[in-house]
């Protein structure tokens, strides 16, 4: 039997590779399969992750109480928790910010005393209309569409516009 000159092993014989090849389509055929269905799994959540995909499907949309709830001129930190938003009211506008940091995604807390939001993460802090005071963070809290069911006040939290279109938006503010 002839030898590989770089001393390896003896060429296989025609019949064992023909044997070996339907097993080794097969594994391959598995491989790259099993690899598209993981990437078919991860893709939605990845899009909704990057902010490319967002529910439309009313499911974003909550009740934070009636608007006889939010007369004083203060911050409501009592959906902070459970839905991730802030609702503030000022200068005669009822309007919902995302409790994120635009720096990293921690939660922001309200310091009353000092009359700002701020990142317990990297000390970013932002005024209570959500714009950017100090860094890391540059982007201001981004607003959430507000509006009025029957006295009730619902938040849509799929539905964000920058501080600069929410001004001029209705969507985003209630006349309180």
């Amino acid at each position: 039997m002839e030898r590989d000159p770089l001393g390896g092993a003896p060429p296989l014989p025609a019949a064992a590779e023909d044997h070996d090849r339907p097993r080794r389509r097969f594994l391959l055929s598995l491989g790259w399969g099993g690899l598209a269905l993981l990437f078919a799994a991860t893709v939605p959540g990845l899009l909704r992750f990057l902010g490319l995909y967002a529910r439309r499907d009313g499911r974003g949309a909550v009740g934070v109480g009636l608007l006889n709830d939010y007369r004083a001129s203060t911050v409501t930190t009592r959906w902070v928790s459970r839905h991730g938003l802030w609702i503030v009211h000022r200068e005669g506008r009822l309007f919902a910010l995302e409790a994120r940091c635009t720096h990293l995604g921690c939660t922001t807390r309200w310091i009353p005393e000092s009359d700002v939001f701020q990142c317990p993460c990297h000390g970013s802090r932002f005024s209570p209309e959500g714009a950017a005071l100090n860094g890391p963070a540059t982007q201001p809290l981004s607003r959430l569409a507000i509006r009025l069911e029957r006295d009730q006040v619902v938040v849509d939290r799929y539905m964000k516009a920058s501080m600069e279109e929410a001004e001029r938006d209705p969507r985003f503010f209630i006349r309180a």
